[in-house]
């Protein structure tokens, strides 16, 4: 099931804030650096960050399903089950769903020899015959010849000189039997390569899979295209690294190796990213507190003056004080002051300050 709109609003949300948002080299600061993890940034920002890493993910393998699915979605061309030869409606329709706009439609009904004048065309087979296919010599590599057999036997065969030009496992010597189903001959290099897609392949216009789906190729990777908004590559590397990646100008935003390592664009490598906070924390920790002596002030000379802070920033913790001599008053002489100071591990003490 495609993504609905708010997974998909979800999914953009959750990959700008990992590409833009959370910030690994700026001191926390809700006005300026809202996204930053030093000096207490962490605490704000790693567990939602975690938490986008995982909408990511989660999303990006509900599309990765969505995907495999539409990789079935082919039009049925052809009915190339076995039971049935092809019916002229299906061979019109085969022939409108060709991959090559170029190709000319054949219909093979005996024996013939083709030249390198065939190349781009599609025979439809729904009889036994022998088709010879042209020289290696005579075409270039990328060249195609494709084969829809319906009914019968079609015999494959190489021109005399052309020993083994076919690349095809389990041929024998010149000839190669195709029985009903769909094939694409390709020049590969110096010799001809057959391609056999499976009888009952999925239908591009969507279908469900009941088996794995392999990729395999150099370098294989699978787009998820959204047009006008992203083209996202999940791609493996000769390294086995799977990325996730822009798959039109190939930055990365998130891969991961074949040791288990994990790497976003925001944070860079996670595992690293995740003991730096988890340092941060400890080396910016408080673990001890102190009232530190820092005056007494004397305020008998200074009742009739303006309101003063000697000792700011500091806490008022004693006083000083006589009795009026008709014993109904007490009288502060003076006031004991103490600064507020905390010990910050691999930083040392540090005091309050006035704001």
């Amino acid at each position: 099931m495609p993504l609905t709109s708010d997974q998909q609003a979800a999914l953009s949300a959750a990959l700008d804030r990992l590409q833009n948002f959370y910030d690994g080299d700026h001191a926390y600061n809700p006005a300026t650096y809202p996204g930053a993890f030093r000096q207490g940034g962490s605490v704000v920002n790693f567990e939602p960050a975690l938490k986008d890493v995982a909408t990511v993910m989660q999303l990006a393998s509900v599309l990765v399903s969505d995907a495999t699915a539409a990789s079935g979605a082919s039009p049925k061309a052809l009915r190339v089950d076995g039971a049935q030869g092809f019916l002229p409606s299906e061979r019109g329709q085969g022939r409108a769903n060709l991959k090559e706009p170029t190709s000319t439609y054949v219909y093979s009904s005996g024996n013939r020899t083709l030249s390198k004048d065939d190349v781009g065309s599609v025979f439809y087979v729904d009889s036994t015959q022998t088709i010879t296919i042209p020289l290696v010599s005579d075409t270039v590599v990328g060249d195609t010849i494709e084969f829809y057999v319906g009914a019968g036997t079609l015999t494959l065969n190489q021109p005399s000189g052309n020993q083994n030009a076919i690349g095809l496992p389990g041929s024998s010597g010149q000839i190669v039997l195709l029985t009903v189903g769909a094939y694409v001959l390709k020049r590969h290099d110096t010799t001809w390569r057959l391609y056999s897609p499976p009888n009952n392949a999925v239908q591009r216009t969507g279908d469900t899979m009941t088996g794995a789906l392999a990729i395999a190729f150099t370098a294989p990777y699978l787009d998820l295209l959204y047009a006008g908004v992203i083209r996202l590559r999940q791609i493996v590397d000769s390294n086995g690294t799977w990325s996730l990646r822009d798959g039109d100008s190939g930055d990365n935003k998130f891969y991961v190796a074949t040791n288990g390592a994990v790497w976003t664009k925001q944070l860079g490598d996670l595992y690293s990213a995740l003991v730096n906070q988890q340092n941060l924390a400890v080396n910016r920790s408080v673990t001890q507190c102190r009232q530190v002596y820092v005056g007494d002030y004397d305020i008998t000379g200074n009742y009739n003056g303006g309101m003063v802070e000697p000792y700011a920033p500091a806490l008022c913790s004693g006083r000083s004080s006589i009795t009026s001599g008709d014993g109904n008053d007490i009288i502060i002489r003076a006031m004991r002051f103490r600064q507020h100071q905390y010990y910050i591990a691999n930083v040392g003490w540090a005091a309050t300050y006035n704001a």
